[in-house]
């Protein structure tokens, strides 16, 4: 089939998919409101998520590829402060609903950073939405779901806009700051969830090498992904989606999965956030991950172990040499093309400390490492390390303590061409080495639908440059879940 057949094809099934959970959403609904109706009018009283019986989480709502310790909130709320969401359970509807196999969600969430003086400060959001369709409940397609998610991004990173860093001081800025499509993907679970299947408009960073409970931090040395995955390769990470296939295979204890991907380098541009051609692909990204959860199963001192690699066929341009192969800051030339990049990367965490008495406390410590391509990656290099205290107080056993330390380094190949490139009336000026971020910060959650993060950062060399002092910064997080 040509190719612009087969994109035709998938975006003729994508809207008449959706166009069809949509239907069946609003015939649920107006179903729904007329048994709520009928029931108000015999008297009944309408259960509801916040002061009733839980509605069941329709498997499409479990995001069980989320290999990292999902954050547990336990509050002791009662009353009103008790309910998940800001605008509660709308009578009643969104219960029903979700026990019919539809959830909807949707969330705010802003980081400010403050530099004082000359640095300022910045801010930026990201609203999404989402929809969670189980097919087994509304079409009785077992083992089937339908995600679909989109969302708008606005503001400034102040680390690139004035302090000249090579890492986001705030994780959330980005990727064409529009609105845009994060996924429209169908997925298959086997009845033992031995088997999963998902494909479509998908994010790789969100089924490999995913470490949610991370994004504790603001800062992306931390956020959700060993660092060097999407700085120099066609990996992506939330918000950008391609299509692609996943399979898993998994046991209570181990797990593998291997997809599919195709590589895209103009999703960034504001422009594509809902084009769904293949206009600009440039290959395909094959990565592959294994991994061990020691338990997780059970709740008890649950650690998360895996490693992963990925095999890009795309073309990229070498950082040093040229097409004969010579230092090409000396010799000139153009840059020799490599025809494909790899990388690989592994991480843990691991629960240390929990108690008997309320098993969501837990003290954890994680640790990551990546490479990237050794010819054509500028950044070569990132690990991270800290340690996170869920439920610090036995009073506040919602909240989150954290601390951690990551680096990242330029290629050694590329500090050499840098080196070469400079005047000589300049030869031997420092060029970019590394940039290290630290971070200590503590998530208060005031509701279980309210979290404000305020946090401290510091930046040793930044921009990779040895000569710049360190950078003081203070940060605030703040998410609401409507």
């Amino acid at each position: 089939m040509h190719i612009k057949h087969f994109v035709r094809a998938c975006t003729g099934l994508a809207g008449a998919t959706t166009f069809l959970l949509a239907a069946s959403a609003a015939a649920q609904a107006q179903s729904l409101n007329q048994t709520t109706t009928q029931g108000a009018s015999q008297g009944q009283t309408a259960t509801t998520a916040d002061h009733g019986p839980s509605a069941p989480t329709p498997k499409s709502h479990q995001h069980h590829y989320q290999r990292g310790p999902q954050q547990k909130p336990a509050p002791a709320y009662t009353g009103k402060a008790s309910r998940k969401y800001l605008t509660g359970d709308w009578g009643g509807l969104r219960s029903r609903l979700l026990d019919k196999g539809i959830a909807l969600g949707a969330d705010y969430q802003s980081e400010s950073a403050f530099g004082g003086g000359y640095y300022g400060s910045a801010y930026t959001h990201q609203i999404a939405i989402e929809a969670d369709f189980d097919l087994a409940r509304l079409w009785h397609w077992n083992g089937s779901s339908f995600h679909f998610k989109l969302g708008e991004r606005a503001g400034h990173d102040l680390g690139l806009s004035r302090l000249g860093t090579i890492v986001q001081v705030q994780e959330i800025y980005g990727v064409g700051q529009d609105v845009r499509l994060y996924a429209m993907n169908y997925e298959y679970t086997s009845p033992n969830k031995g088997f999963d299947l998902m494909a479509g408009r998908v994010t790789i960073g969100n089924q490999y090498g995913h470490q949610s409970q991370l994004c504790q931090f603001q800062s992306l040395v931390f956020c959700g992904h060993p660092l060097t995955l999407s700085m120099d390769s066609g990996w992506i990470n939330s918000p950008k989606a391609t299509w692609g296939v996943r399979a898993r295979l998994a046991t209570p204890l181990v797990y593998g999965e291997f997809g599919v991907y195709t590589v895209d380098p103009t999703y960034n541009r504001a422009s594509r956030g809902f084009m769904l051609s293949f206009a600009g692909t440039t290959g395909v990204i094959l990565p592959l991950e294994v991994g061990i959860t020691p338990g997780v199963a059970d709740n008890h001192y649950p650690g998360h172990y895996f490693v992963g690699a990925y095999y890009d066929t795309s073309s990229a341009k070498d950082v040093y040499s040229n097409m004969a192969g010579l230092p090409r800051a000396v010799y000139g030339g153009k840059a020799r093309l490599s025809n494909s990049r790899t990388g690989w990367y592994v991480y843990t965490d691991q629960v240390v400390w929990q108690p008997a008495s309320n098993p969501d406390r837990q003290l954890s410590v994680f640790a990551d490492m990546s490479e990237g391509d050794r010819a054509t990656a500028k950044y070569s290099q990132a690990w991270m390390t800290g340690v996170e205290m869920q439920g610090p107080f036995e009073s506040r056993p919602q909240d989150v303590a954290s601390i951690g330390v990551g680096k990242l380094t330029v290629n050694p190949r590329q500090q050499q061409f840098e080196q070469q490139s400079l005047p000589l009336d300049d030869a031997g000026m420092p060029v970019q080495t590394f940039e290290k971020q630290y971070e200590v910060n503590y998530s208060l959650w005031l509701r279980r639908w309210l979290m404000i993060r305020p946090g401290v950062e510091y930046i040793d060399r930044p921009g990779g440059l040895i000569q710049r002092p360190g950078i003081w910064l203070g940060n605030l997080t703040l998410k609401v879940v409507f």
